[in-house]
């Protein structure tokens, strides 16, 4: 018996430090119950051969329940006979490319960037899209900062700054330009974090560890 109170009192012990640890966003989430219900929508469950008419409820960031719902605490949608589908997820996009090459290489602050990168990206969840994978230049900052609630736009994964080789597909310096071997400076796009300049296994490794360093979920 007296073990039994041990094991027990050492549980709840534990049970205690896993609450008190919760990170900060996975308790934000346990905390947003607020309840959406969205009626009269065609839904397709992916193996009948036609969508359904059906209510969805969604509590939180979660689809809790399809079909004849009754919700009296939800916020109610009438979808009108409309189709609803899963956010849409762009595997290939470049958020923070808001300008060609030759213009970002000189011609556009970090400011610029990130406001229009922040535009670009409400845009793209206003068109449905609520995840993107970011598969190069100055997007890390847009990320966080939705990661962080401070703006709006789709879950993204970021790449973080490309990474090239001198002369390579995304070095962008102009030919007046000279390399940072040979006395030149970085540019306003590599100052920015749309790209980084690696030459050889020790610089491209630098590169890698310095992108995920800030937060890349994968390189390009």
């Amino acid at each position: 018996m007296k073990l039994k109170r041990i094991i027990f009192a050492l549980l709840a012990v534990a049970a205690l430090v896993m609450l008190v640890a919760l990170p900060p966003a996975l308790a934000a989430e346990k905390k947003n119950t607020r309840q959406i219900l969205i009626t009269n929508v065609n839904v397709w469950d992916g193996i009948s051969d036609s969508a359904k008419m059906v209510d969805v409820l969604v509590e939180g960031n979660k689809i809790k329940r399809i079909g004849k719902i009754n919700a009296p605490k939800a916020e109610v949608f009438d979808g009108k006979m409309g189709t609803l589908t899963p956010g849409f997820i762009d595997t290939h996009t470049h958020i923070a490319l808001v300008a060609p090459f030759d213009q970002l290489e000189n011609e556009y602050d970090g400011v610029y960037v990130g406001a229009v990168a922040a535009k670009m990206a409400e845009n793209m969840l206003m068109r449905g899209f609520t995840s993107v994978r970011d598969a190069g230049g100055a997007s890390i900052g847009v990320m966080r900062a939705i990661n962080e609630g401070r703006l709006t736009g789709p879950r993204i994964f970021s790449s973080g700054a490309f990474l090239t080789q001198t002369s390579g597909h995304l070095d962008m310096h102009d030919h007046t330009h000279q390399h940072r071997l040979i006395g030149g400076y970085p540019s306003q796009a590599e100052l920015v974090g749309h790209y980084i300049t690696a030459d050889g296994a020790a610089e491209v490794m630098a590169a890698v560890r310095e992108n995920m360093r800030k937060g890349a979920t994968q390189i390009k």
